[in-house]
Formats: structure tokens, C-alpha cells, sequence
């Protein structure tokens, strides 16, 4: 079974998943498997905005699997950053990222809103902005 569809697990297909988030979920949340990798999401975006999202579209959670995931806050993105990534880890692609990650498909970009996210200006030619790319 694959393992990058935590989302869709929790019935919130959308296009834009498929197309930015699905990426972003296999990268950053690798996990053996729906399950786990919910957990895994949980652990950064922390539990009180998943319980946010399933309360707003009357989804639950069994006990067992509420238990696997437990009770965590958001974690800063800045955590993540360190000497490996920190050239990578700039304002845009900081708030680039958290605009992607999100339980609820209504509040993540869409794929149009972003392709105009500032993360992307110097690829279009505008702003001052570095891309972290090579």
C-alpha cells in the first residue's frame, strides 16, 4: 500500500493535493504507512488544527488510531532549519511550504495561487527574492 495519501485517507481529495501536496507529504512525512504517516504529519502541524478539520467536515477518528497519533502543538518551521538546509530555508520558501501543508484543502494555495507565490518570483523574473534551487 503506499503511503503518501494520509490526506485522501481522511477523504479530502482535491486536485491541488496531487499536485503540490502529495510531493511535499512523501518528502517530509514518510511513514509505513496511512497511519502512521498521519501520525507523522500530527507531530509538526500539531493535533489541535487536525481536530479542527475533522470536526469540520464530520470526519472521526477511531480511539486506537486517535491514541497512535496523541496530542502535539505546532512546531515552528524555523526547527527544521540547520546548517545542511539553512540556504534553503529562506522567508519565501518558509511560508511557501506552511501555505501548502495544511489538514483543510480549502485552506491550502491553490496550484495557480502557487504559481504566483513570491517563492517563485525570480523564476518569473519579478522581486529580488533567490530561489534555493542548486
Amino acid at each position: 500500500p503506499s503511503n503518501c495519501y494520509s490526506l485522501r485517507y481522511l477523504h479530502c481529495s482535491h486536485s491541488n493535493y496531487t499536485t503540490f501536496i502529495k510531493p511535499c507529504i512523501v518528502i517530509f512525512f514518510h511513514g509505513l504507512d496511512n497511519q502512521d504517516q498521519l501520525a507523522k504529519i500530527a507531530q509538526v502541524l500539531g493535533t489541535e488544527e487536525l481536530y479542527i478539520y475533522l470536526e469540520k467536515y464530520g470526519l472521526s477518528l477511531d480511539n486506537q488510531f486517535r491514541s497512535l497519533i496523541g496530542t502535539h502543538s505546532r512546531k515552528p518551521w524555523n526547527k527544521f532549519k540547520n546548517e545542511d538546509n539553512k540556504h534553503l530555508a529562506f522567508d519565501e520558501s518558509i511560508d511557501f511550504l506552511d501555505a501548502l501543508l495544511k489538514y483543510d484543502h480549502q485552506m491550502r494555495l491553490t496550484a495557480k495561487e502557487s504559481m504566483m507565490h513570491p517563492y517563485f518570483y525570480p523564476v518569473r523574473g519579478e522581486g529580488s527574492g533567490v530561489v534555493g534551487l542548486g
